[in-house]
């Protein structure tokens, strides 16, 4: 019996998916070992072109079971074709008999599947039991299209991508590399409470007493005095680490409100304005005496980062990444006078002075197990540099009252970008206790160092709004530095 010599399908998807695997692991080279596994599993197969052919037909039972015996069915001896043609029968394929009923295969699935005559196949191959053995896939010509009925049948006759015969389109391709590849992806999350202290500004006489009154003159208020008591804020991070050793690590931190008052007690013209005045203020003679002054300073700070880890040795990882600081502050200096005129009047003083500093860059650091004990208890140092550019500005307002008359209002904005170069340094050291197997209880230290920054208190003495005859003038001032440290209380998580 001559069997039939239209062509066979060979594994003309493997190139594609060889390619695809090539493709992906040049451009991650983390991927080479996935790319490794994924050609192995591929061309571990023999290439072979599947050569099928139709024996006698058998009688099938009213329950779809086969006879056994019911039809004569010739013996083909199983062999290997080579190349694109069925002649020759060297290596590369294997010759399969089919045993099925015409014009229907066990348990009633076609041996000839619609649109496929002309094809070498002639449908699926059943084994006596009634077990599909061959779908028929293979026996596609060289010019199979896409929606040919074999290519698009799988097991048991649905029709669905047969994965075992086909190469995986791109999307899929991909979508299971970032499965499989370091399937053993770990997260883990942590999530601190913060109790932090600023340090005051910057030395900025702002007041004086009145030697007339107080037979002395010595400083009644300077921008240095406003200490700020502790404040609450909170740390998120999160950090994903596969098997191959990558760390992508996620952060977020926030604190304040920062916030300081001191007032100084009502003397009648007691206090005197600090030279060289405040936002531009420059009574003539004789000085205005005022009876009381005092000063507000609120302040608040936000962080965001993206840093990727590289483990040095088993107790050191190298970070590297991205960083955004947000320090934002806000002044309100306070006078009253009249009390000496006769007869008495009232006025206030009001300077009010916001800034905002947002720094942009790049920060390196080393994060370090220091401490291990046998119970588990651990200990952990990290310290982080990086250099800023800071897109700063600075809102200055002065109003004055006076009792009988109108107030007057002045105020002037100024904005730079990059205003300067920022630094900001980090440090931490933090005891971890486990809780159990996937969490712990966290505790430490965190300071952070902030230079380059423009503050309320040293704008007062580089701009002129508060005189009514001259147009309002103001700079910006980024010779500030802000220090932020406390503890910190959180725990963290792992899955």
């Amino acid at each position: 019996m001559a069997a039939r010599t239209r062509g066979f399908r060979t594994a003309a998807g493997l190139p594609t998916l060889l390619a695809l695997a090539t493709i992906a692991s040049a451009l991650d080279p983390q991927g080479d070992a996935y790319a490794q596994q994924a050609q192995q599993a591929w061309t571990g197969r023999a290439m072979r072109s599947v050569v099928v052919r139709q024996g006698e037909p058998a009688i099938v039972s009213e329950n779809g079971v086969i006879i056994p015996d019911s039809a004569p069915v010739e013996s083909v001896t199983p062999r290997v074709v080579d190349g694109g043609t069925f002649e020759g029968l060297g290596d590369g394929g294997v010759v399969i008999e089919e045993s099925g009923p015409a014009g229907g295969g066990a348990a009633g699935y076609p041996d000839r599947l619609p649109g496929s005559e002309g094809l070498m196949s002639e449908g699926p191959v059943y084994g006596d039991d009634g077990i599909l053995v061959h779908d028929g896939v293979h026996a596609c010509g060289p010019d199979c299209m896409p929606g040919c009925p074999h290519c698009m049948t799988g097991h048991h006759g649905r029709p669905w991508f047969n994965a075992m015969c086909e190469p995986v389109g791109l999307a899929q391709r991909l979508a299971g590399r970032l499965h499989n590849h370091c399937k053993d992806t770990c997260w883990t999350g942590r999530a601190d409470a913060l109790i932090l202290w600023r340090n005051a500004p910057q030395t900025r006489p702002l007041y004086t007493t009145n030697p007339e009154v107080a037979g002395f003159s010595a400083i009644a208020l300077d921008a240095s005095q406003l200490e700020s008591p502790a404040a609450g804020g909170g740390r998120l991070q999160l950090f994903r680490q596969d098997a191959c050793g990558n760390i992508l690590e996620f952060g977020y931190l926030y604190g304040g409100q920062f916030f300081s008052q001191i007032e100084r007690p009502f003397v009648p013209g007691a206090y005197l304005t600090a030279p060289p005045g405040l936002d531009g203020v420059d009574f003539p003679a004789p000085i205005r005496a005022l009876d009381r002054v005092g000063g507000q300073l609120v302040g608040s700070i936000m962080s965001g980062e993206i840093n990727r880890r590289v483990g040095l040795c088993e107790s050191t990882q190298f970070l590297y990444g991205f960083r955004w600081f947000q320090w934002y502050e806000k002044s309100l200096i306070v006078d009253t006078f009249g009390a000496t005129e006769d007869p008495p009047t009232f006025g206030a003083d009001i300077y009010s002075t916001s800034t905002v500093n947002n720094l942009w860059g790049g920060q390196i650091g080393f994060d370090s197990l220091l401490l291990r004990t046998r119970h588990g208890f651990r200990v952990e140092g990290v310290v982080k540099a990086g250099a800023y550019a800071n897109n700063a500005g600075q809102t200055s307002r002065y109003v004055q009252f006076n009792e009988g008359i109108a107030p007057f209002v002045s105020q002037v904005t100024v904005n730079d970008w990059p205003a300067s170069c920022s630094f900001v340094g980090e440090v931490g050291m933090t005891g971890v206790m486990p809780i159990c197997e996937n969490w712990d209880f966290r505790f430490g230290y965190l300071g952070l160092w902030l230079t380059g920054l423009a503050q309320p208190t040293n704008q007062l003495s580089g701009q002129s709004i508060a005189q009514g005859d001259v147009p309002p003038a103001g700079t910006l001032s980024t010779v500030g530095t802000a220090i932020v440290q406390g503890v910190t209380l959180g725990v963290e998580g792992r899955w």
